[in-house]
């Protein structure tokens, strides 16, 4: 996405990254994300500023997550590495 890169989402921390995730794929635990956030996070999301969501970037937010979990970049992600990137 231009103009914004994985630190400045990273900020949100991986359980409001978490909340926005159950709360896309309708997987909510009683725990709603507040409605001023989950407007943040869909304009991040946004890339084509077209106020809809393609797979494709629904797909791209996933890949950035991803690569930003993946320490030593091999293309696949360890517990360890999950743990670790919690922990920050």
């Amino acid at each position: 996405m231009p103009g914004t890169d994985w630190r400045g989402m990273r900020m949100l921390g991986p359980q409001t990254l978490g909340t926005m995730h159950r709360a896309m794929m309708g997987m909510t635990d009683g725990a709603t994300m507040p409605r001023h956030m989950m407007k943040i996070m869909f304009a991040i999301m946004d890339a084509d500023g077209d106020n809809t969501l393609s797979f494709e970037e629904v797909m791209a937010i996933h890949k950035r997550i991803f690569n930003a979990i993946d320490a030593n970049k091999d293309g696949k992600v360890t517990l360890e590495e999950l743990e670790a990137f919690t922990r920050d």
